[in-house]
């Protein structure tokens, strides 16, 4: 188990301002392992937040979740690859909102020529999410931006059409109201970036969302090729559903695979309660804080066990 903690205290200073915001960031992780046929298992329990030490420590009920999960039997063998009804727990939802908004959503990344051809109807109108760092606690949250500007809460996508993309103030020809530099306090020049992103929930209990298919579980990554379209999102375990409730077998290292925009436009249920977390690149050296509110969703897609990227 381990917390981290980052500290910064930032100021900006121009004719008439004078701004000053103390940054303090907490993460408390846990993290879970076991043996099943062999095969290593880690599970993790993580919560991020900005305030004070004590603000939300893990649980109890945390770490009995992440040992539990840790300790379940994978159903030996595998299943046949094919397109199903999924539900996507929040840590999924999280890493595609991640691979959507850094992929999408910046002015950036919409210099590129393919990303400026992606439809603005991407996704199904029950799919709004919302840049706001605004948010009380949240680990991604700030007072003022690199910029000095206030911070304020940017709608991104507006049932299910792109509103506005992340741009520094200074060069956002095409969307000026659309400002976000990097958040203040990060070593390195302004870029555009996400604070602490939240996908708007639902009215629907997560219970009412299981079918028939798969609850996809621990999301671990998304890759999005904006020149195809196509996403691979990778889970740690997919559990198989008939009838609204669990068969028993739970499947290893699963990945759905698609058009991002058929995958999203097949979003028919948002669930009402969100759960966060503070994604983090391996290739990132430097703190970055961004963190992400997302409840579960359902949609359809293609799923299979993982396989090389290729």
């Amino acid at each position: 188990a381990a917390i981290d903690l980052d500290v910064a205290i930032v100021w900006s200073v121009a004719p008439g301002r004078d701004l000053e915001q103390r940054l303090v960031r907490i993460r408390n992780t846990a993290l879970r392992a076991a043996s099943s046929s062999g095969r290593p298992v880690v599970r993790e329990a993580e919560r991020a937040w900005s305030g004070w030490l004590d603000g939300h420590p893990l649980t109890s009920d945390d770490l009995t979740a992440a040992s539990e999960a840790a300790l379940e039997v994978i159903t030996p063998g595998g299943f046949e690859d094919g397109e199903r009804s999924v539900v996507l727990d929040p840590s999924v939802a999280a890493v595609v909102l991640d691979a959507i908004v850094r992929g999408l959503l910046t002015t950036g990344a919409a210099r590129r020529p393919e990303v400026a051809r992606f439809p603005a109807a991407l996704a199904s109108p029950l799919v709004t999410v919302v840049d706001d760092p605004t948010s009380a606690g949240a680990y991604g949250s700030f007072a003022f931006d690199d910029e000095g500007e206030p911070a304020a809460p940017l709608t991104l996508i507006d049932a299910g059409r792109i509103a506005a993309r992340l741009a520094d103030r200074t060069g956002a020809a095409t969307n000026a109201a659309a400002g976000r530099g990097r958040r203040a306090g990060h070593v390195g020049p302004i870029v555009p970036a996400f604070s602490h992103v939240r996908l708007v929930p639902g009215d629907t209990e997560l219970r009412k969302l299981l079918g028939d298919g798969f609850l996809l579980e621990g999301g671990l990554d998304a890759s999005l090729d904006p020149a195809t379209g196509r996403i691979r999102i990778a889970c740690a375990r997919a559990r198989e559903l008939k009838a609204g409730t669990t068969t028993g077998q739970l499947y290893a290292d699963v990945e759905l695979v698609g058009s991002l925009t058929d995958l999203l436009t097949a979003v028919d249920a948002v669930a009402s309660t969100p759960a966060s977390f503070a994604p983090r690149g391996p290739a990132e050296r430097d703190p970055v804080w961004r963190s992400i509110a997302a409840p579960a969703l359902r949609t359809r897609g293609l799923v299979r066990a993982s396989r090389s990227r290729a």
